[in-house]
């Protein structure tokens, strides 16, 4: 009923996420304490799965594992993100990615205003990413999108060959069937993956439902 009433606002772009209930909130005291029962996995899972046929029969694009969208809607902020591009956070707690460093704003509302009134930015943390954090990143994040990632593209940015980096992680994934390889010009397909074949790499619907399993094999 949700998705229906969401569809029937005609909006260009839905995002659904599993909610995650928060130590604190009333809804955690109320699950703790057995006056509310949270969905088992298997009833997430099926309602995840209707979700996905649910939009793309509305004609929704689901291009990234959260984020459905018309065709030309696609968000550009969340493939920002999942593309690893350059982003500035100005605010309490905001984060930024500027030139291979990350950095974070103090959370501490005084140290906030403490460090603006010197002219001094409230950056709490900083961490400059490594080239193979970089490419561990790339794949990671590249794989969130449905299209998946560019392995040929991939290979030549940071001068390794994907395949042989990640060979292992790749052919065990592929035998359970969570990730699938396929040729942008020629559509999908299940063999290895040569300049000539096969170039780029994605989840499968079931890759999707285990995504953090298989973010953890690559990390």
């Amino acid at each position: 009923k949700t998705l229906e009433k969401a569809v029937q606002l005609e909006p260009d772009h839905i995002s659904t996420y599993e909610l995650t209930v928060e130590s604190g909130t009333l809804l955690y005291d109320h699950i703790e304490k057995g006056r509310l029962q949270g969905p088992e996995e298997e009833k997430i899972i099926e309602m995840y799965n209707h979700t996905i046929d649910f939009l793309t029969a509305k004609g929704f694009v689901h291009y990234e594992i959260s984020n459905f969208s018309m065709p030309g809607y696609f968000c550009r902020h969340n493939l920002n993100y999942w593309d690893r591009g350059e982003y500035y956070g100005a605010g309490l707690g905001a984060h930024s990615f500027i030139n291979g460093k990350r950095s974070y704003n103090t959370g501490d509302l005084e140290h906030y205003i403490q460090s603006l009134s010197k002219n001094e930015l409230p950056v709490e943390g900083s961490e400059v990413i490594t080239a193979d954090k970089a490419l561990l990143e790339t794949f990671f994040l590249g794989l969130r999108k449905t299209e998946g990632i560019n392995l040929e593209k991939l290979s030549a940015s940071y001068g390794e060959d994907i395949q042989k980096v990640y060979e292992k992680q790749i052919r065990e994934l592929q035998r359970a069937g969570l990730i699938e390889t396929y040729s942008s010009s020629r559509g999908f397909g299940t063999s290895r993956v040569t300049s000539s074949g096969n170039n780029r790499m994605r989840l499968t619907r079931q890759g999707i439902l285990l995504s953090n399993e298989v973010f953890i094999r690559f990390m």
